[in-house]
């Protein structure tokens, strides 16, 4: 691990959000989701149908 540290980036602090998007966003801009403001990027089942069949 160390000698794979030492030719690439090595994180001494970092977190994971829930949803993978405000993480990956994060890491592609250096900027945490409040500045973002990436926060859910899932998509969300929809809300006139569900429960109803046919």
């Amino acid at each position: 691990m160390e000698a794979l540290a030492h030719q690439g980036v090595k994180f001494t602090r970092a977190y994971s959000h829930i949803t993978c998007s405000p993480s990956c966003v994060s890491l592609m801009t250096g900027q945490n989701p409040t500045c973002h403001h990436v926060s859910n990027w899932t998509k969300l089942p929809d809300r006139d149908h569900s429960g109803t069949r046919g």
